[in-house]
């Protein structure tokens, strides 16, 4: 833009260029050197839809508050050409509200939310003041640096949360020197603030039930991770004080702690940071959720005995109850760790692929097979750990099978006439008693001595109930599942037996987390939501338990002698047999397979 364009805009206005205010000719010359139309500056940064959505999502609030205490004079205003603006703390505009000609005015020049209004954007204005002077300030038409903003005259208000500045209000009038209702702008800042002082007393409070009523074991820390309650087991630390940036204390920490966000009215309050401070516990690999069960701490203190050795181990649990993290746990505390951890589930698989699974095969060795050949488990785990779930489900012919690897510590494919040296730790698991299996039959006795070298005995979930909390909290950190519920839940599921243990505890928790990510439902929809798959331990009516305590005298010595016992009472007549034996009959044909029975 030329001078003799500046100048026919001003004549056009009715300004005498030659007596133009220093303001406006120092502006001027800031625009000509910039090749700049004075009366189009804007601020030079704009934040995108999606900034300006999480800001305002970020300050919903004081958003809220103001628009609250506007309302309430929204009739003064009504006849003046005022504009109220709300900005953050950065000068970022996050709301306004004002009369349409004025919102037209601003929009203009970019006066609008998403912009910034500061010193480095816009040159001297009202919110860049009063950001700097952390008080009131009132600019005039020609007092701003932007010729553009030479219009309109503003006061602006700063907003406090504590010591914290959080917003600016400022209300902007078009045109007019006079800045009207500076003190009624004053006096909705400080409503604003009182408002944020209450609810701040309120968030203080809600915090500290977590010690008076809830919980004394854990370090309180505000919003800003401050420290404002350290429990008693804590004060040997003599970092950990209060008022002490938690992190500080966190990153020199050498234990394992746990941190759960803490809310008020969907609003952040503070964190619960919880330290554990067992030294055993500190220096051992465990993945699972940390117990809070005197029983389930000393199975630990047993599994971590049992990982430095070298001897297989056997766990039992039910089904859900971990298995697997306890393999994990052996292998990684163990002397194989830096081998591979290699886990098969030998009931989930027939037994002609369980034994190719295991031994591998040669390439070509059977239709279908891989040109390649197969190494098999036995083989991958070499140098590690073998760990075998449901081992029990195992057929007679298998079992041989692996008693035979185990003892010759040898591996021959199918379909090869090499045989491969192995060494690695094996562990098994069930979900059944297998000294059962072996008085039954179904297991060998003699690979039932080579496994069951140290026996180890999941305590089920129901025997821990207070590991439900953890487990609770463990779920909410994993989906970023905020919630203030938690100990109502806690109250509720730990009075059922959950059979399923962990596995059906955390299927409860997703069916809760899909259907109520946010509001609280009531206590009877919960115990709904339990009741969906959970049921009790099978209480069978009275004339039924006869009936078994009867089968059971008459039992055979094993279920292969049943079923060979039944068949031949109905002629091998197969479909029948298998109604009598109450399974059906691809369940029959697969036990007369697994147990070698020769029948017509």
């Amino acid at each position: 833009m030329n001078e003799l364009l500046w100048k026919e805009f001003v004549i056009k206005k009715v300004i005498n260029p030659d007596a133009l205010p220093d303001k406006i000719a120092n502006s001027w010359e800031v625009c000509r050197k910039k090749d700049l139309n004075p009366f189009q500056i804007v601020s030079n940064t704009v934040l995108r839809y999606d900034q300006l959505s999480m800001k305002q999502k970020r300050h919903k609030l004081l958003i809220d508050l103001v628009e609250e205490e506007i309302i309430k004079i929204s009739k003064i205003f009504n006849q003046s050409e005022s504009l109220f603006i709300l900005t953050d703390a950065e000068g970022y505009i996050i709301w306004r509200q004002g009369n349409a000609r004025a919102i037209d005015q601003a929009n203009n020049i970019g006066f609008f939310e998403g912009s910034r209004w500061n010193e480095l954007d816009v040159g001297t204005n009202a919110i860049s003041l009063t950001i700097s002077k952390r008080m009131s300030q009132k600019v005039s038409r020609f007092e701003h640096y932007a010729v553009a903003s030479h219009e309109w005259s503003c006061f602006a208000c700063p907003i406090f949360d504590g010591d914290h500045l959080v917003g600016i209000l400022d209300i902007s009038t078009y045109k007019n020197n006079h800045i009207e209702h500076q003190s009624v702008t004053q006096l909705i800042a400080e409503r604003v603030m009182n408002r944020l002082f209450q609810r701040r007393i309120k968030q203080q409070q809600a915090l500290m039930t977590y010690v008076v009523g809830t919980d004394n074991h854990s370090v309180l820390c505000n919003e800003h991770k401050q420290v404002v309650y350290c429990p008693t087991e804590m004060e040997r630390y003599k970092q950990l004080s209060l008022g002490i940036d938690i992190e500080a204390f966190c990153h020199q920490y050498d234990g394992l702690y746990n941190v759960e966000s803490l809310l008020y009215d969907q609003e952040l309050i503070g964190y619960k940071y919880q330290f554990y401070t067992n030294n055993h516990t500190e220096r051992k690999y465990y993945p699972g959720v940390l117990s809070e069960n005197k029983t389930y701490q000393n199975f630990l203190e047993k599994v971590y005995k049992a990982a430095e050795g070298t001897v297989p181990v056997h766990i039992r649990g039910e089904s859900g109850s971990g298995k697997e993290i306890i393999a994990k746990t052996i292998h990684y505390n163990s002397p194989y760790k830096d081998g591979p951890l290699i886990s098969l589930n030998c009931g989930s698989i027939s037994e002609n692929l369980l034994e190719s699974e295991l031994f591998g095969y040669a390439a070509g060795a059977f239709t279908g097979a891989s040109k390649e050949g197969y190494s098999g488990k036995m083989r991958q785990a070499e140098g590690g750990t073998l760990f075998l779930d449901e081992v029990d489900s195992m057929s007679l012919k298998m079992q041989a099978a692996l008693l035979r690897a185990i003892e010759e510590k040898q591996v021959t494919p199918i379909g090869s006439n090499k045989s491969y040296t192995v060494d690695f730790r094996i562990v098994t698991a069930t979900n059944q008693d297998l000294k059962t299996a072996v008085c039954e039959g179904r297991f060998r006795e003699d690979l039932y001595y080579r496994l069951y070298v140290i026996p180890l005995q999941i305590p089920p979930l129901r025997q821990r109930t207070e590991d439900l909390l953890p487990l609770i909290e463990s779920f909410c950190q994993k989906k970023k599942w905020q919630i203030t519920w938690k100990r109502e839940l806690f109250d509720i599921t730990k009075h059922y037996p959950w059979h399923g243990n962990i596995r059906e505890f955390n299927n409860f928790l997703e069916r809760l987390y899909m259907f109520y990510p946010i509001e609280q439902p009531s206590s009877h929809v919960i115990k709904e939501l339990i009741e969906m798959t959970t049921f009790s331990a099978p209480q069978a009516p009275s004339n039924l338990r006869v009936k078994i305590e009867q089968e059971k005298n008459i039992q055979p010595k094993n279920e292969a002698e049943k079923i060979l016992q039944t068949l031949e009472e109905y002629n091998y007549h197969k479909s029948h047999a298998a109604k009598a034996l109450n399974m059906s009959r691809t369940t029959l044909y697969r036990k007369i397979k697994k147990y070698q029975l020769d029948v017509i």
